[in-house]
């Protein structure tokens, strides 16, 4: 089946390590992070989306990295 519906331009998205994207992706939780380059990264994705073409047909949902709050 996903033979098929990739020879119809059917393509999954959503891997882990992927700049998060508002268009592409639906944050569902966020997780903690001390490194700068991870910040606004998948850490880990719930679900995968998928889309034909540029068209979203649904939204990966995934855990995003966001920068751990320094202390004074």
């Amino acid at each position: 089946l996903m033979n098929i519906l990739q020879n119809h331009s059917l393509h999954a998205f959503g891997n882990v390590g992927e700049q998060f994207d508002p268009a592409l992706h639906q944050a569902v939780s966020e997780t903690e992070t001390e490194e700068t380059s991870a910040d606004h990264t998948i850490a880990k994705v719930i679900q995968r989306g998928y889309k034909i073409g540029d068209s979203v047909i649904r939204p990966a949902r995934v855990s995003v990295y966001v920068l751990k709050p320094t202390t004074l």
